[in-house]
Formats: C-alpha cells, sequence, structure tokens
C-alpha cells in the first residue's frame, strides 16, 4: 500500500503548503519523507509533477527526505531519480544522517541539499564527555560539501546552544514545537510572527 499512501500523503502535503502560502506563510518548506519502494516505483517522477500540477504546490518551496540508508541502498537509482527530482526544482535532505554507513563519495554524486543529524547525537551532546564529536563531524560535512545542516531532536537551550557554536544554524524538536494538527500550526506561526 506504500504507493498508494504515498502519493496520498505528497497531495495532502502539497495541499496544506498551497493553504500555508495562502495564509501568508510564504517562505514555508513543506518537507516530505520518501520511501525506497516509492523511489523504485517506474511511475514516481510522473505522480511527482502530477501532484504539483494538481495542487499547484511552488516546487521551490518542496524537500523530499529520504533516510541514509535508503540513500546508500541502491545509490545508483537514486543518483538519476534524485537528479530528475532537482531538475523539478524540489530540494533533497537526507534524514537520519549519522546512522547508517554512507560512503561519502555516494554522498557528492547524490547531490543533495540538505543533511539532518539524527537525534541521537544531539542527545548524547549534552549527556556524554564525547558527545558532540559525531554531531560536529557531521557539520563538518555539510559544510566541506555546501549543505545546510538541520539538527534533529533538539530538545533544550544546551543543546541549540552547544550546535550554533559548533555551527549549526537549523534545529527542529521539541524545544521549538511538538508535532500539531494543520489548524495548530497556523496559530502557532501567527504567535511567532
Amino acid at each position: 500500500l506504500i504507493i498508494d499512501i504515498g502519493e496520498w500523503v505528497l497531495r495532502s502535503a502539497f495541499e496544506e503548503l498551497v493553504r500555508l502560502r495562502a495564509a501568508g506563510h510564504s517562505e514555508f518548506t513543506m518537507s516530505v519523507n520518501v520511501s525506497l519502494v516509492q523511489f523504485r516505483h517506474p511511475h514516481f517522477l510522473n505522480m511527482l509533477c502530477l501532484a504539483l500540477h494538481d495542487t499547484h504546490a511552488p516546487p521551490a518551496y518542496v524537500e523530499l527526505e529520504i533516510t541514509e540508508s535508503v540513500a546508500m541502498e541502491e545509490p545508483d537509482l537514486l543518483i538519476n531519480i534524485l537528479e530528475q527530482v532537482r531538475k523539478i526544482g524540489i530540494s533533497i535532505a537526507i534524514d537520519d544522517f549519522g546512522t547508517g554507513f554512507s560512503s561519502l563519495s555516494y554522498l557528492q554524486h547524490l547531490k543533495v541539499d540538505r543533511l539532518k543529524i539524527d537525534r541521537i547525537f544531539i542527545t548524547e551532546i549534552t549527556s556524554s564527555a564525547r558527545g558532540s564529536s559525531i554531531a560536529e563531524m557531521v557539520i563538518q560535512i555539510g559544510r566541506s560539501l555546501g549543505l545546510t545542516v538541520v539538527a534533529e531532536g533538539v530538545e533544550d537551550q544546551r543543546q541549540a546552544r552547544v550546535l550554533q557554536e559548533l555551527g549549526c544554524q537549523l534545529a527542529q524538536g521539541f524545544l521549538f514545537a511538538r508535532p500539531m494538527l494543520a489548524q495548530e500550526l497556523y496559530s502557532w506561526l501567527g504567535n511567532e510572527q
């Protein structure tokens, strides 16, 4: 069912992105997780283009997230597909980075836009003596490759401060907001402004 569910998720996310933009949140980017099964499907690119067309979602404000393990499972297939996705104008993020065994040469060839440091390494930042070493390494890799780095699972100010000191400027987690329904998001975004 992942193909049908995945298409429904993409379309729903794109429709919500259009509503957010209409409500005045024009810089909002919508990230959607995509599985390897979806990428492997022969009609994935057609489905993606059709969903963009039907919903009028702007590709420049859409990001597809793939996990590091997916990126390394069939890198040659992904290199080709991701290149086509980027031509559409959609950005690509590697989620849970640091948990798999990436080949750095493949990482260069994948031409992604963003690395997301897995939350396990963010938790370690303030809980062990060598806690920031992997997070710091990922930030350095991202910087060397010209990629944006996002820290996942930031839960307190200490973690945020250490990440900022390490050069990571973007973060997500409970420190900022918990998962919420679309209606709650509109209120939250209004309060943040």
